[in-house]
């Protein structure tokens, strides 16, 4: 009995864990990226308190209800008696853990941190698999590299699958806000690759595959300036003097 009830409370544990996942994925991104000063880390909790939130309200304020307007429209000249439900079939409390059931919110704040976080590491190992290699990098580093990336991206996978099919399960989700929050990948590609323009391959890197294989002098190798850098007021350059040309004469004493 005491090993079923510990298998109970480990199940309870981990389904808790996964209906509360924006809350916790939040949460860990600011602690490591003020406990490590990781510059990736940093950049990944921007986006998800700034850029996920606008692009939520967006969708939600602006996408969703012309969208609504149209499938209404278009319904109504076949079936004028067809209705579609935007509710969820659970809206207990264990759903609105981690924000609003997908009733009328499409997507929800969960579906939309789900997508973009995994999003964002499947194309942070797609990056590092692509990164061209230098004559400085052995092809014993080259391939481990690859195959870690390669790692990361099949993590990243599984585990968007395994929280998404667990959140479906549990009824919060309405299809339209899984449709919706899948768009949410693209956004993260969009930023990634923001952040990847902007800066070293190495600096932006959550895996650290890059600070670990890629070659030290890709440190040095400035790609991208996104933001003005003031260098001072540039010394004035003295004007060149014209040259002259000078004759000299030697007086020279002949004897006779």
């Amino acid at each position: 009995m005491d090993l079923l009830h510990t298998l109970y409370l480990i199940k309870e544990f981990l389904i808790s864990g996964v209906m509360k996942f924006p809350l916790i994925i939040g949460t860990t991104t600011l602690g490591l990226a003020c406990t490590t000063a990781n510059v990736g880390y940093i950049l990944l909790f921007i986006s998800l308190i700034f850029i996920v939130p606008f692009a939520e309200l967006v969708c939600n304020k602006v996408l969703h209800p012309l969208l609504t307007m149209l499938i209404n429209f278009v319904v109504g000249l076949f079936n004028k008696d067809f209705a579609i439900d935007w509710n969820p079939k659970n809206a207990a409390a264990v759903c609105r853990a981690a924000g609003e059931t997908s009733g009328g919110a499409f997507p929800t704040n969960y579906m939309a941190i789900l997508f973009f976080v995994f999003g964002y590491t499947f194309f942070n190992g797609l990056a590092i698999y692509n990164h061209e290699s230098t004559m400085d990098e052995s092809d014993d580093k080259v391939k481990t590299r690859k195959a870690h990336a390669i790692y990361g991206m099949i993590a990243s996978l599984a585990l968007l699958l395994v929280f998404l099919i667990v959140r479906i399960m549990s009824g919060c989700e309405h299809w339209m806000g899984v449709v919706w929050g899948a768009a949410f990948i693209g956004l993260a590609y969009g930023v990634f690759e923001f952040f990847r323009f902007c800066g070293l391959i190495r600096l932006v890197d959550l895996y650290g595959i890059g600070s670990r294989l890629l070659p030290a002098g890709q440190n040095k190798d400035i790609t991208k300036v996104c933001f003005p850098i003031d260098q001072g007021p540039v010394a004035a350059t003295p004007a060149a003097t014209p040259a002259t040309n000078t004759t000299t004469t030697t007086n020279t004493t002949v004897p006779p």
